[in-house]
């Protein structure tokens, strides 16, 4: 029987051993993790390792990229600088003393110098004495109001500072704007030569000034032109009436019996004082017309007995050219009409005369209606003369127009001063009325007039 002693001894031992077991078992299975932990980090650094490749490629791929732009960048500054140098009109910049920050080429060989010559140098300098209160006041608007400012200046371009002291004068506008930059506030200017278009200003101003004294010198004419026709036309009413007076007196036999071939001769006589006195009545009116001293007085008058008293007095010019006349008054015409009786008769004695003058043979119609819805009363004259093309139809109411017939044939019509029809139309249009004519060539034509009541 073993003792207690070896029992425990033997404990002990088996205790040693089986903790040297375990202690070993502890030493390979960390040496085991170490293992696999080397293991997972070669994997690791291979990953990284690819990962920086990819990087490097993508900041490679960029960095190409960055220089593409850089390049595309600075062809861009430099087309853009050529632009801005070679502009056909002067770029600056100024600060508020009015100084040359910046300028293109062109610019400065607006003001005769060379670029870096006019660098921080006033602007001022450059601009004519006459214009240089305008340029600080421009300049301060632009700074103060910060606003878009334009001036036209006289500026001086220098010829050669040193050779050359003098300069050339030219005209230019100055167009400027206010901005900021990280130097702080800015004018930038745009100059543009405009002397071309000032010496065009100034021969369009010497133009008009001189058309001015032609219509001033016309008006004069026109005046004392018209003064004299009055006078001369009162003049010589007197000894016209006294001359119609006689012969009507002669024609009636009052100084004794007349034969056949008297008549005839008076009654010619007749027709020709009847021509002087509608050419002296058309100068009077023409005179009038164009001085603006020609009043409308309306009143109430019986319009049909009025054209029985125009028509009257052409009976001897009808039976002189051998012309039927005829007077068609519509029985709804108003007689009575509330209108200036003067302009009436004028409008009337105008369109019979020309009818008379322009008609070889045939009739002549005088009628009258009423307006459509208005009062007042429609007038025409009709003829069969010789019509008027229609391409003449806008000019027969020019003063002194005379229509192509009697330039051509002026022996087959009675002659005249074109004054009628102008007058004829400047009437109407004082009555508040209007003309309208209608015409054929070798048939006729029709004068059309509206007279409405006010």
């Amino acid at each position: 029987m073993r003792s207690q002693s070896s029992i425990t001894r033997e404990s002990i031992q088996l205790n040693s051993q089986t903790t040297g077991y375990g202690n070993l078992r502890k030493r390979k299975l960390r040496e085991g993790k170490n293992l696999r932990s080397k293991k997972t980090s070669l994997k690791e650094i291979e990953k990284l390792a690819k990962e920086l490749q990819v990087r490097q490629i993508e900041l490679q791929m960029q960095n190409d990229d960055l220089h593409a732009a850089q390049k595309v960048l600075e062809e861009s500054r430099n087309r853009y600088a050529e632009l801005f140098d070679f502009a056909p009109i002067g770029y600056f910049s100024f600060d508020e003393k009015g100084e040359i920050l910046e300028a293109n080429l062109t610019g400065a060989a607006q003001l005769g110098v060379v670029r870096e010559q006019i660098i921080r140098r006033p602007f001022i300098a450059y601009v004519d004495e006459e214009c240089r209160i305008a340029f600080d006041t421009h300049l301060k608007a632009v700074f103060e109001n910060r606003t878009r400012q334009c001036i036209e200046l006289k500026i001086n371009r220098t010829l050669n500072e040193e050779e050359h002291p003098e300069s050339i004068p030219f005209y230019a506008e100055l167009d400027s704007l206010y901005f900021e930059t990280a130097r702080g506030k800015q004018c930038l200017a745009v100059l543009k030569a405009i002397t071309k278009r000032k010496d065009e200003e100034g021969q369009i101003q010497k133009m008009n000034e001189m058309a001015n004294q032609i219509n001033f010198d016309l008006q004069e004419i026109t005046l004392a032109r018209n003064r004299f026709f009055s006078f001369i036309s009162h003049e010589l009413k007197t000894p016209l009436n006294s001359i119609i007076g006689y012969t009507q007196l002669l024609s009636k036999g009052t100084y004794g019996p007349i034969n056949p071939d008297q008549q005839k001769a008076f009654l010619r006589q007749s027709v020709s004082e009847r021509n002087m006195v509608q050419l002296i009545n058309n100068i009077l009116d023409m005179a009038k017309t164009q001085t603006a001293k020609i009043a409308i007085q309306r009143i109430k008058i019986d319009i049909w007995e009025l054209l029985e008293k125009i028509s009257l007095p052409f009976e001897p010019l009808f039976k002189e050219k051998g012309l039927s006349f005829k007077k068609k008054i519509d029985s709804q015409c108003p007689r009575m009409l509330l209108t200036d009786p003067e302009k009436v008769r004028s409008i009337v004695t105008n369109l019979l005369s020309n009818a008379i003058k322009f008609t070889k043979e045939g009739r002549i119609v005088l009628a009258a209606v009423s307006l459509p819805k208005m009062a007042g009363i429609r007038l025409s004259v009709s003829d069969t003369g010789t019509g008027i093309k229609t391409e003449n139809l806008e000019r027969i109411f020019e003063e002194y127009e005379q229509s192509e017939a009697i330039q051509e044939n002026p022996a087959w019509y009675t002659n005249g001063s074109g004054l009628g029809l102008s007058i004829v139309k400047t009437m109407v249009s004082l009555l508040g009325g209007a003309i309208d004519v209608k015409s054929t060539v070798g048939k006729g034509t029709t004068f059309i007039v509206d007279l409405p009541e006010p």
